[in-house]
């Protein structure tokens, strides 16, 4: 037997370290069975105080491993919600119509993305297309949808209106 056998077979006979294994055999000449005894000796010397102190790992742990848990619960909540509201926005789309001919749509998620990541770009889009005369109309599963679709048409006429007062100027 080698002598990381040696150390491998005390270690799981007793449970202790690798580095104490090692050096007990060391201390034993490398007899296992001598190792097993002054281990056992060394065990049965120690305080309850220790013992705790050498459980007290685990039981943190095992704390630690409790939150994590209610961590992993709280997590899945957050990204069930979110991928909920993701679900509901592909359900809803920007449709973009000229002279009444639907030319495109986005889905409702893509645009809110592509406001939160560069709100300058489809804020610029969305204005120039009213004022070069398309409208845009929301579709799908949303009781919002009226409202907007009514203000969307408010804004299309008032930019109309705009256009055609600079025109006559």
């Amino acid at each position: 037997m080698t002598r990381l056998e040696m150390v491998e077979k005390l270690q799981e006979k007793t449970g202790v370290a690798y580095e104490v294994a090692r050096d007990t055999l060391e201390e034993n000449d490398w007899d296992v069975l001598d190792a097993v005894r002054e281990l056992d000796r060394n065990a049965q010397g120690t305080s309850r105080e220790s013992a705790k102190a050498a459980n007290a790992p685990a039981e943190t742990a095992s704390r630690q491993k409790g939150r994590s848990g209610e961590l992993g619960r709280k997590v899945r909540y957050v990204l069930r919600w979110v991928l909920s509201w993701i679900a509901k926005g592909e359900g809803v789309r920007l449709e973009i119509y000229c002279r009444d001919e639907n030319v495109g749509s986005i889905s409702l998620t893509a645009l809110i993305l592509l406001f939160l990541l560069k709100w300058f770009i489809p804020a610029a889009l969305l204005a120039a297309g009213l004022f070069c005369g398309y409208r845009y109309r929301i579709t799908g599963s949303s009781a919002a949808g009226k409202l907007l679709n009514s203000l969307s048409s408010k804004a299309g006429d008032k930019a109309r209106e705009f256009k055609d007062k600079m025109n006559e100027e």
